[in-house]
């Protein structure tokens, strides 16, 4: 595993409780290393013919290529979205410390 195999992935919830519920549901189960929550944010966007507004948190979990299909399976089941955002955000880079960390955290 390099480097380069770690990735974000950014996801929206509708509450601060939701993305620290998920947040830790994924690290204790090694699917992910890290997380940041960000917000509150404002999203705009369309659905069902109109344009909405909420507020929302940002979720970016620090996980690996070979977690993305169960984290990603783990969030569609948990999040109460329809259609949740789940974003892969490449990590193209950092300081070799803070990688292996990462990478040890999911013990790949």
């Amino acid at each position: 595993m390099s480097p380069t195999d770690l990735l974000f992935l950014y996801i929206t919830c509708p509450t601060k409780e939701l993305a620290l519920s998920l947040s830790e549901r994924a690290i204790h189960g090694k699917m992910a290393a890290c997380a940041n929550i960000h917000g509150p944010i404002t999203s705009v966007y369309p659905w069902e013919g109109k344009i909405q507004q909420d507020t929302e948190w940002v979720l970016i979990l620090k996980t690996a290529r070979t977690q993305v299909d169960s984290l990603t399976e783990f969030i569609e089941k948990e999040h109460p979205y329809q259609i949740p955002c789940i974003l892969q955000m490449p990590i193209v880079g950092g300081n070799a410390s803070y990688m292996q960390w990462l990478m040890d955290q999911m013990a790949l």
